[in-house]
């Protein structure tokens, strides 16, 4: 599963819709729905690939964050699944990425890098999954999306 930050995984982009994803993915194995009155999401879950989709109404029910949850999943071509924190912080920094912010809870430790969208979450020191987000643009002016239809 190659990781394609700004774009996807797996051949799903951000700003797809439901239909976009099923046509790349196959229906999913399971379909989780969040109604209230403040937010509507789906999320798509995907056992093969490991992977969850999730879609917005305020979003026009498009993808908004892909989480990877595979061990076979890469980042600029090496495989990160289990790394520990600071070897996956040398990785994203060699490339280019030397910003993130930490965020901590109880359970996990979470590493956002704002140049790729992403975030990388840690379980006892290790990359258990990662998260790709929706670009914002630099000045606020809206988000980028990496598929449009």
């Amino acid at each position: 599963m190659i990781i394609e930050f700004g774009v996807g995984a797996c051949g799903v982009k951000i700003g797809m819709k439901p239909m976009d994803v099923i046509k790349v993915l196959g229906m999913p194995d399971k379909i989780n729905v969040c109604e209230n009155d403040e937010i509507y999401e789906q999320t798509y879950i995907y056992n093969k690939p490991m992977m969850m989709v999730w879609f917005e109404r305020d979003k026009d029910l498009r993808t908004t964050l892909i989480q990877c949850f595979s061990p076979e999943m890469t980042v600029f071509g090496e495989k990160v699944f289990l790394r520990e924190k600071e070897d996956v912080v040398r990785l994203m920094k060699s490339n280019g990425c030397g910003d993130y912010d930490e965020h901590d809870t109880a359970t996990e430790e979470t590493l956002f890098f704002p140049d790729v969208a992403a975030w990388f979450n840690f379980e006892f020191n290790k990359l258990s999954y990662i998260e790709l987000g929706l670009f914002v643009a630099e000045d606020g002016s809206g988000e980028m999306w990496a598929f449009d239809e």
